[in-house]
């Protein structure tokens, strides 16, 4: 699939899953890419597509991580 197949709001942040090994090697320790707009998303998608992996695109949520609250089950 292209990424304009996937009806995403933007802009977007891009992560794998789980951390990969393939993700260091290739963004270094970056947890996620930003992608403001389609054609950024274009241009990154030959190195996401290659690593062969699970990723996950969300919405961009503003503000400080400290602010972060998560639940996991």
């Amino acid at each position: 699939m292209e990424p304009a197949e996937f009806g995403l709001a933007f802009p977007v942040v891009v992560k794998p899953l789980t951390r990969l090994a393939s993700w260091d090697d290739t963004f270094g320790l970056r947890k996620a890419l930003a992608a403001q707009n389609p054609d950024a998303l274009r241009r990154l998608w030959p190195q996401l597509t290659a690593m062969n992996a699970d990723l996950l695109a969300q919405e961009p949520v503003p503000g400080a991580e400290a602010r972060i609250e998560s639940y996991h089950c």
